[in-house]
């Protein structure tokens, strides 16, 4: 999987990510990992937003507001309710 970071000056929001890899991801929004397989070498956060199109190029934008991250958790529950 190949990775790009970009610089987002925006509250509650860290790293992002652009890479190719997985095909056709549906966004969610989730904590990181209990392994520690996706804690981003030890970056501050509190879950991601991740997603990926048909041809597998994907984006990862890492949280780090609890408040946000709960806004978009709902948001993403509400969608599912449709």
């Amino acid at each position: 999987m190949t990775m790009k970071t970009l610089d987002v000056p925006a509250t509650g929001i860290g790293e992002v990510s652009r890479w190719k890899g997985d095909f056709g991801r549906t966004p969610r929004v989730q904590r990181p990992c209990e392994c520690g397989c996706d804690l981003r070498d030890g970056a501050k956060g509190v879950g991601y937003l991740t997603g990926s199109d048909s041809d597998g190029n994907g984006f990862t934008l890492w949280i780090t507001d609890e408040k946000l991250y709960k806004t978009m958790e709902k948001a993403f529950q509400q969608a599912k309710k449709g």
